[in-house]
Order: C-alpha cells, then structure tokens, then sequence
C-alpha cells in the first residue's frame, strides 16, 4: 500500500533548501545563457546541461554549512540531488515540456518514479512521514523567468505518454521564500494525469 500525503505536508519540506536550490538555477541559467548567447542557435542539450553543471557546483559550495538538507553525492551527469529530513529524496530536473519528466529506462529512476521505499517501510512504527522520492521540476519562459513545481510521481511512463501522479504542485519564485507553505484543497485528491507531445531525451537530465 502505497500512503500518499498532501502537497501541504510536504512542501514545507523544501524550507531550508529551496532559496539555495532556487540560486543556484538562476546562476546555472546565467550561465548557460552566456555561453551560447543567442536564443535562436543554442544546442538546448548542452545548454541544459550547462546551467545543470553550474547549479550542482554551486549548491556544492552551500551544502556545506546546509541545515536540514544536504545534496547527495556522486549522481552522474552532473545530476542534483537532494536529501532533507535525512528521508526523503527530491530530483531536481528540467521539466520536459512544462510538466515531470518520465523516467527512461534507468531502473533506480522508475523505483524512484514508483515510490518503491513506501512499499517496504523500515520501521512499521515510522512516525512522520514515510520516505518520498520527489521530483522537482523547472524551466524558464522567453525571458529567463525561472518556474518551479515539485511533484509526486506514481508510476513509470514513457518519453510522449501521459505522466502518472499523484499531484503537482507550483514552488514561489519570489526572492522571499522564508514562509513556505501550500494551501491544500479540501476534497479528496485526484491522480493528475497530463498530457504532453514530446519530451526531452532521457540524457538530458
């Protein structure tokens, strides 16, 4: 049995690593921006990992003296990774047009995808929450403004299919985000399931 918790649970969550997650994206946009100036000619692979590359490199720098969060290391391709509460894992990627990625074929992803650690619980008397694997997925419109959401994924879909979760929610962008905090709804959640055309390759993220 799969327990799933409201966006309101969890968002706060992020509270200690969100305006470091939220810098080092803005400085790995800048980045990428300046090494391939002109919008119309860039190569969005190496784009996105440039600004990727950058990003990891700078929450290197503030993990270190980091409460409440620390950035998991040795993930390839330069990928970010986040722990807080010492539980719960957030993936930090490029949305693929605007919404979660899929997974792709690596198996530790579609576990992760799948939430595989709520299915076998440690401890049956785990106070909290249990261990999320979350996605946190941005992306910039025509002039740079960078857009965060942080979502739950439930299961595993391919590069073009209709991504499977259990919600998605949009993160603030502003330079305050001391007061973390999402307001749930008040019906019964919903799976969200949303439509995409194309996606970015597996590598890319």
């Amino acid at each position: 049995m799969i327990i799933t918790p409201w966006p309101s649970e969890v968002v706060p969550l992020l509270g200690a690593s969100l305006p470091e997650i939220r810098q080092a994206l803005l400085g790995g946009i800048d980045f990428a921006n300046d090494i391939q100036p002109d919008p119309e000619y860039r190569d969005r692979w190496y784009w996105a990992h440039s600004a990727r590359y950058r990003a990891r490199r700078a929450l290197e720098a503030s993990s270190q003296a980091a409460r409440g969060w620390e950035l998991i290391a040795g993930v390839p391709n330069s990928g970010i990774h986040i722990r807080v509460g010492e539980l719960h894992v957030i993936r930090v990627l490029r949305a693929a047009q605007g919404t979660t990625p899929a997974p792709g074929h690596t198996r530790k992803r579609q576990e992760a995808w799948q939430q595989c650690r709520l299915r076998f619980p440690a401890d049956d008397e785990l106070e909290g929450l249990p261990p999320l694997d979350l996605i946190l997925d941005w992306t910039t419109d025509a002039t740079d403004v960078l857009t965060m959401h942080l979502g739950m994924p439930l299961g595993v879909w391919t590069h073009g299919s209709a991504p499977i979760l259990e919600w998605r929610v949009p993160l603030p962008s502003a330079d305050d985000l001391e007061e973390l905090a999402f307001e749930g709804a008040d019906d019964d959640q919903v799976p969200v399931v949303l439509r995409i055309d194309d996606t970015e390759a597996e590598a890319l993220w």
